[in-house]
């Protein structure tokens, strides 16, 4: 399965970019301050200056104001004067407006100066909240990756990739169906912890007694009969010991989450044992719990009164779950599941022409240690020669067949082969056998399914 890492989805990357980042805020404010330093000096300077030359002509003005009413009063020629007053309150006025457009220009640069200031010093802090919120997480990472590595019972471990939080829930719990006389589903407990009743009509095919048998061989292990009642389906094996923390990543949310409780990993410290239960403390910011989540959907199913499995609460992917396991058993079972024989009873001749070559390719199969009792007594007999009694029954591709031993004892089995592989069970061959793992008194050579019984019977 696809996996990731802890320290993949907490990686240096985003810190070292945005400390990047931050020393170019720092270089760009540092910058901005100190033009705005040489901006507020030039600006001073210049204003000194205008101000002085501004005051020195006023009192050049005030003067020469003076001398040419003081002359027209005494009759005396002012034109001179008059003349020059005006050229000084000209070159008054320039440099009052001068004034004014320097003060105007200084403004407008302030402004962008400070607007600068203002967005670089924003950048900071925000940056600043972004390393000292991705540095803890970034270290802990590290920390719980480096613990798994000294002892795969510490620390966190590969996680389990899943697109969303459902097909987590598909891979990790065990869904089990009990069934009435009828085959109708009437309860489904998940995990052995949450169970409700199943409203509706919820019908599945079953085998029939004749052929329970078949339940041993893989592709019928999921069919009830009767005397088993109980459905159960398996996305993986889990050990009745004390379970590991798994660990699984959810793309949908991005969460990291664990099957327990974040203060269940252990961490491994260089004895600062405060610090390192610091760390276990603070490991909800990285991790958070999946068996929190799947028990908060699970007592809402439990709660919630009887389970429709045709249209299931889209808001709990636990009913969906469930929902889409009985589907999935319904297609497998419908596929599947033994039919009524259509063609009547058959003779001897009949079958064998339908599974005569797979049954000879089974006599001929290679021996194993395992072959013994009934099983090696019917194959050593059939390799002399002996042809077994075979007959049809009820069911489409079900044969019995009975042989004849020395000591007139009989050896009984049963044939299944589905309708639609019969063509299939022409083409076997003696070394696609295979016998049931502890105890070979089951045997499967292709599509065809053989079960021999241990016991040998005087009638």
């Amino acid at each position: 399965m696809n996996t990731i890492l802890i320290t993949e989805l907490h990686n240096s990357e985003p810190l070292d970019q945005a400390k990047h980042e931050l020393a170019a805020v720092r270089k760009a404010l540092s910058e901005a301050h100190a033009a705005a330093t040489a901006h507020d000096t030039k600006h001073n300077e210049a204003m000194k200056q205008i101000n002085e030359d501004i005051a020195q002509l006023e009192n050049t003005v005030d003067t020469l104001r003076r001398r040419v009413a003081s002359g027209s009063a005494s009759g005396h020629d002012t034109s001179r004067h008059a003349e020059l007053l005006q050229d000084e309150e000209s070159r008054l006025s320039k440099l009052k407006s001068q004034r004014e457009n320097t003060v105007a220009s200084s403004q407008e640069s302030e402004k962008a100066l400070k607007t600068v200031i203002e967005e670089s010093e924003g950048e900071w802090s925000r940056l600043c909240a972004k390393i000292e919120e991705l540095q803890p997480a970034i270290e802990l990472a590290q920390r719980a990756a480096e613990s798994y590595a000294i002892n795969p019972k510490w620390g966190i471990g590969p996680a389990i990739r899943f697109k969303t939080l459902g097909d987590a829930m598909a891979h990790h719990c065990q869904v089990y169906f009990d069934l009435d006389n009828d085959a109708n589903a009437t309860r489904v407990t998940i995990d052995d912890q949450w169970s409700t009743s199943i409203g509706g009509c919820a019908k599945i095919d079953v085998l029939p007694h004749s052929l329970h048998w078949l339940s041993t061989f893989q592709e019928y292990s999921h069919f009830p009969h009767e005397g088993h009642r109980q459905l159960r389906w398996k996305e993986h094996e889990r050990s009745n010991k004390a379970k590991a923390l798994a660990f699984y990543f959810i793309e949908e949310s991005g969460e990291f989450l664990t099957t327990g409780r974040p203060g269940e990993v252990i961490m491994a410290h260089d004895h600062r044992p405060d610090d390192s239960e610091g760390l276990i403390r603070n490991l909800t910011m990285i991790l958070g719990s999946f068996d929190e989540k799947l028990a908060a959907y699970g007592n809402q199913l439990a709660q919630g009164g009887p389970l429709d499995l045709e249209s299931p609460n889209p808001e709990n992917p636990l009913h969906v779950l469930v929902a889409q396991k009985w589907q999935a058993l319904k297609l497998r079972s419908e596929k599947a599941a033994p039919t009524k024989a259509t063609y009547g009873r058959l003779g001897q001749e009949d079958i064998l022409k339908i599974i005569g070559p797979a049954w000879w390719a089974f006599v001929a199969s290679p021996w194993e240690r395992g072959t013994r009792g009934t099983h090696a007594l019917l194959k050593h007999l059939c390799l002399q020669r002996k042809t077994p009694h075979f007959f049809s029954t009820e069911h489409a591709g079900h044969f019995g067949f009975r042989l004849r031993t020395p000591d007139h004892d009989w050896i009984l089995g049963e044939i299944y082969c589905r309708p639609d592989s019969f063509e299939a069970a022409l083409e076997v061959q003696p070394d696609q056998t295979i016998n049931m793992e502890g105890g070979y008194w089951m045997s499967e050579i292709g599509p065809v399914k053989i079960y021999i019984q241990a016991e040998q019977f005087r009638h």
